[in-house]
């Protein structure tokens, strides 16, 4: 299992001031660099920045999250749906 490791950098933040350009399943690539494999297939929030960000179902990463979104009094769930560009 693949632990993420949290910066320490200096670098300014990836995700302040960002916009959400993409929200997208994960790629192969991205289950596997997570060691994900037969799990569902997760979501990608991808940002103006480039920045990705990638829900997860704990802290250490143990199987791709979901995103609930409540609009109108209607909840949506992204995670295996097809790409939905902004």
């Amino acid at each position: 299992m693949a632990k993420a490791k949290q910066s320490k950098s200096k670098k300014p933040n990836p995700v302040i001031g960002a916009t959400i350009v993409e929200v997208r399943p994960l790629t192969s690539d991205e289950r596997h660099e997570q060691c994900w494999h037969g799990w569902r297939n997760g979501v990608a929030v991808v940002l103006s920045t480039g920045a990705v960000l990638i829900p997860m179902s704990d802290e250490e990463g143990n199987a791709p999250g979901e995103l609930m979104c409540k609009h109108d009094g209607e909840f949506n769930i992204f995670g295996d749906e097809p790409p939905v560009k902004a």
